[in-house]
């Protein structure tokens, strides 16, 4: 992680008052253009950028281990729009910045020309990640939003985000402390593991990522690994019994 860039809080406290001062400034602009004519589209002055992420962070962090029997995971970013909505979907560009990116061409899949569709304020890109023995240490993807033809460019404190990635076992962000203490109980590579293995067993293969599960299916989900558990003898890696709190 020493190659990886880390911000400063001075400057991330920097960065917000970059971000207001610059959303007054297109708040203003945009009230004008919107007096001065109110049916006119947005060219130069429309602005997309990367959706802020929970706190304050600039990286998303992925482990493709987490993802059993998947061996291209699309990822969906949040992207958001400055300006008058777009009456048609529109291109926008997202580059790789080489010198910050530490990943091989080969572990993943961006189409530069992205789309912002018509009548949204936020929307998504894609960038595909692809799973490799060779990930067994973090690599990253450093992204940035660069002007076109459509867009101006991006807000000066969300134009960049970093994807960092692996191939190795560690826990999932859907593994949050509602899912500890209600259904799985602590992670451990061995009932992650476990787990998607009891999922297949019961017929549910296509379950590879539990992010998008209701609270009433990860208590499925759980109960299906209990009974697993219980019918294999499933034990922790040290010896100990596997258990989940989930009744």
């Amino acid at each position: 992680m020493k190659t990886f860039i880390n911000l400063s809080k001075s400057f991330k406290n920097m960065k917000k008052h970059i971000a207001y001062l610059w959303f007054l400034f297109a708040g203003l602009s945009l009230f004008s253009a919107c007096n001065e004519d109110k049916i006119q589209t947005y060219e130069a002055g429309n602005y997309v950028y990367f959706t802020p992420l929970e706190n304050d962070a600039d990286s998303i962090f992925i482990s493709l281990f987490n993802y059993p029997g998947v061996d291209r995971k699309p990822i969906e970013i949040g992207v958001r729009l400055v300006g008058r909505l777009l009456t048609q979907d529109t291109p926008y560009r997202v580059e790789v910045i080489d010198s910050l990116t530490t990943a091989a061409s080969s572990s993943y899949e961006l189409a530069s020309e992205q789309i912002f569709h018509a009548g949204q304020t936020a929307d998504t890109m894609s960038i595909t990640l692809i799973k490799s023995d060779d990930l067994t240490e973090d690599v990253q993807i450093a992204l940035q939003i660069v002007p076109n033809s459509h867009f101006a460019g991006s807000v000066i404190t969300n134009e960049f985000l970093r994807i960092i990635f692996n191939n190795k076992a560690s826990q999932p962000l859907w593994w949050d402390s509602e899912t500890i203490k209600f259904f799985l109980g602590p992670w451990s590579a061995k009932k992650n593991e476990t787990l998607f293995l009891a999922l297949q067993d019961a017929g549910y293969e296509d379950v590879t990522d539990l992010t998008d599960a209701s609270f009433t299916e990860r208590r499925r989900y759980a109960l299906i690994l209990k009974q697993y558990i219980a019918d294999h003898d499933v034990r922790e890696e040290n010896g100990d019994p596997m258990t989940v709190p989930v009744n």
